[in-house]
Formats: structure tokens, C-alpha cells, sequence
């Protein structure tokens, strides 16, 4: 399958004006809930466990569901387009909010796109079957599947590049951060937008400001008998901006200050916490990963790209749009 890149994908002008980050979103750095055994849970021993037990063809097979339970963790497709100017395979991924994978100007010449728990739904978010064994919660299915993704993507025939560029979107976005920051050698650049969720990420496990966000847990405690303390400690190691400070980068965020489930809190926490280089992007969009943000989020990352030397060509500028501010460290 071949996507084409249309010209007028990279035709628009940035209008960033002169402006600084808010000092209150410079300080909104919340503690990390990792709990000490945080990375030895998501190390490659662990990783190789999880997918030795995926049954049948499971250990080639891209889009293996890992778990025992009968959610579908992802729906895959690989595609290639011989007019990309990128210089490094994609892995892309989205979630259930996603109406299509068509990335425009950041096609790869050779791409997986990733959507994650697609039977999920908006209104009552994924199913938490499992909780609270931390080994049997979808999302750590989510990260394995991603995982085991980027590496089929580096072992295919027309794909040369020893590492992936990795964009990701909601749910897609946070298990972008935790795959830089798990595999850094793999990954050569991660570009999120409105990466959610966040869940316990206060101190003295203050839930997320997002309903959309804690809508799973909150069936989980009613259907149960399962005590918050222990759902809050099980959720720590899906706390994605758990994963931050070990994200080598480069690291492209983008925002909307209007999205009522990837609050600005929640990304915020993300990108404070990044320790390499990076860059934010807000936009004044209404709701969550609707197809106008989406795209001016693959515009944005185009650029962005094309400033890392990503992408083979001369530099084109862009019409006016609805970016609001563009901040780099």
C-alpha cells in the first residue's frame, strides 16, 4: 500500500510569536508514583517472558494479543509510501478515538500503524479486566504489543534504519513515551499528541482531573470489592509520565488547552519531566483527537523533523493556522 505525501501537507507558514512559558506551567512538575520495583516490572527479561508465553505464531506474528483476556489489544496495518521524505521508519500509534491512520506528511517509506484497544469506548473508556494483577491489566498488553511492533518493523526487508521515529496520539502517545524510554537505542525520535492517561499522578494518589480518564477505575471499585489503595498502586505502573525522565529523545508534545480527557495537567506532567530536548505546542482546539488537531499535529511534527534533520529536502514554510505558542528548551 503506498501513501502519498501531498504538497500542500508541508505548504503551511508557523506564526509562533514571541512568548515564554507560563511560570505556572514550568512548575507544575507532580512527583513520580514509580514504585521500586517500577522498571524491573517493564524490563526486557520481563518483556521476553510476556512474549515467550503468546501462544502459536505469536513470536513473529506483528499484532500478537498478549493476554488471556478477550479484549483486542490492537488492530495493525503496515503500508509504505515510496514519496516519503523520512528518513527513519514509523511506528504509529493511536486508540480507540482515532477515526483513521492516515498520517499525511509523516507517512515512513515504511510504517506500522498501532490502534490500541480498539474496542474500547468513549463513553466508558477500556475494559480493566484483570485489575488488580498488574501483569493481567490491558495496558501493559498495550505497551508489550507496541514493543514487539517496533521490532518486527526494524526486522523487515526494506527497512535498513537501525532505529524508528515514534508518533503517537491519546492513549498511542503515552505508550510512545514508555517505548522511548524502554528501548532508547530503537528509537530516534518520539512525537506525542494529548497523550493520556495519567492516573494517580499527585501526590498521596490524588486521581486524575479527567472523568474520561477514570471512568475504568471507577467501574472497577464498583463491580468489586477491590480497595482503591490497592487499584492506585497497580495503576502507578501505568502512569505513563512515570517513564519521562528516562526518554532520551528529541520529544516533540502537543496540546490542546480545550481537551477535557488529555488535560493540560496530565501532559504537562509528561513534558516537565522529559530531561532531553524538547518542544511544546499548544493549541486553542475543542475536545480530544479531533481531525483538525490531528492533522495540524502531523504538520507540526514535519517541521519539527525537518529542524532534527529528519527529512530529506529543503525546508518549506507554512500558511497561518491555529497554532498558539511553540516553545523549545
Amino acid at each position: 500500500m503506498c501513501r502519498r505525501v501531498m504538497p500542500i501537507a508541508i505548504s503551511l507558514v508557523l506564526t509562533a510569536a514571541a512568548w515564554s512559558i507560563p511560570q505556572e506551567w514550568k512548575q507544575w512538575l507532580p512527583q513520580l508514583t514509580r514504585q521500586d520495583d517500577f522498571y524491573s516490572f517493564w524490563s526486557t527479561a520481563a518483556y521476553q517472558s510476556a512474549l515467550a508465553g503468546v501462544l502459536g505464531s505469536g513470536r513473529t506474528e506483528p499484532f500478537a494479543v498478549f493476554s488471556g483476556h478477550r479484549q483486542q489489544t490492537c488492530r495493525g496495518e503496515v503500508t509504505t509510501c515510496n514519496d516519503s521524505r523520512l528518513t527513519v521508519p514509523i511506528l504509529h500509534l493511536t486508540d480507540w478515538w482515532a477515526a483513521d491512520d492516515c498520517i499525511g506528511p509523516v507517512e515512513g517509506r515504511v510504517s506500522v500503524h498501532l490502534t490500541l484497544l480498539p474496542d474500547a469506548s468513549r463513553d466508558y473508556g477500556w475494559a480493566p479486566a484483570g485489575l488488580p494483577d498488574r501483569n493481567a491489566c490491558p495496558l501493559r498488553d498495550v505497551v508489550l504489543t507496541a514493543r514487539h511492533c517496533m521490532r518486527y518493523l526494524l526486522s523487515m526487508p526494506d527497512v535498513h534504519e537501525p532505529r524508528v521515529g515514534l508518533i503517537g496520539e491519546g492513549l498511542g502517545g503515552a505508550a510512545a513515551v514508555a517505548l522511548a524510554a524502554l528501548d532508547p537505542d530503537l528509537v530516534a525520535f518520539v512525537a506525542v499528541h494529548e497523550p493520556a492517561p495519567g492516573f494517580h499522578y499527585l501526590e498521596h494518589g490524588m486521581p486524575a482531573d479527567s472523568p474520561a480518564v477514570l471512568a475504568p477505575l471507577s467501574r472497577t471499585k464498583a463491580a468489586s470489592a477491590i480497595g482503591e489503595e490497592q487499584i492506585r498502586r497497580t495503576m502507578t505502573y501505568f502512569d505513563f509520565f512515570n517513564f519521562a525522565p528516562e526518554v532520551k529523545g528529541p520529544a516533540l508534545v502537543t496540546m490542546s488547552q480545550n481537551d477535557d480527557v488529555a488535560t493540560p495537567e496530565q501532559v504537562l506532567s509528561i513534558y516537565n519531566h522529559l530531561r532531553c530536548s524538547k518542544r511544546l505546542a499548544v493549541y486553542e482546539y475543542e475536545n480530544h483527537l479531533t481531525d483538525a488537531d490531528r492533522e495540524e499535529f502531523y504538520y507540526e511534527t514535519y517541521l519539527w523533523l525537518q529542524g532534527i534533520g529528519y527529512v530529506q529536502g529543503v525546508e518549506k514554510k507554512r500558511r497561518g493556522d491555529k497554532v498558539m505558542r511553540l516553545l523549545q528548551r
